[in-house]
């Protein structure tokens, strides 16, 4: 069962709308210039990872012995500016992607009864 060409053409010109945000495309600048760099590319996979776990913490956690030392790891990272704008630039698009999904969910009536 494929994808109705009406629905996979509206994927296709979204995906090349938000390509050309200027969000995206300063994005796509920085990821170019720091996949060059094996380096700068360990320090944001570890920043990544790093907030990862402090956003899976418990609101306990994050105040915590366990949040600070965290949050200290993830400053000092992000105390790199190549790190600091690729984790600001990948979060604009992220920002981008979640409103994108966020609309089309709450637009979608999949439900069998009304809440």
């Amino acid at each position: 069962m494929g994808m109705d060409d009406k629905v996979q053409n509206s994927i296709d010109t979204l995906i090349s709308s938000i390509k050309s945000t200027d969000k995206y495309l300063e994005f796509d600048e920085i990821r170019r210039k720091v996949i060059l760099d094996s380096d700068l590319c360990n320090k944001i996979e570890r920043a990544k990872e790093v907030r990862k776990q402090i956003d899976s913490l418990s609101l306990e956690d994050q105040n915590g012995e366990i949040g600070d030392r965290l949050d200290d790891e993830y400053l000092e990272l992000t105390e790199d500016t190549n790190v600091h704008n690729y984790m600001m630039a990948e979060f604009g698009v992220c920002s981008i992607l979640q409103t994108v999904l966020k609309e089309v969910v709450s637009n979608i009536d999949i439900e069998l009864r009304e809440k």
